[in-house]
């Protein structure tokens, strides 16, 4: 249970990291 909860959070955050870089990038264009 905790070793599917661990990898679910990492794909989590990754998925999340990706949706802030590409936020940023989208704000850099209209700024």
């Amino acid at each position: 249970m905790s070793v599917l909860f661990s990898v679910h959070s990492h794909y989590l955050a990754d998925f999340f990291g990706v949706i802030t870089l590409c936020w940023h990038d989208i704000t850099d264009d209209i700024i």
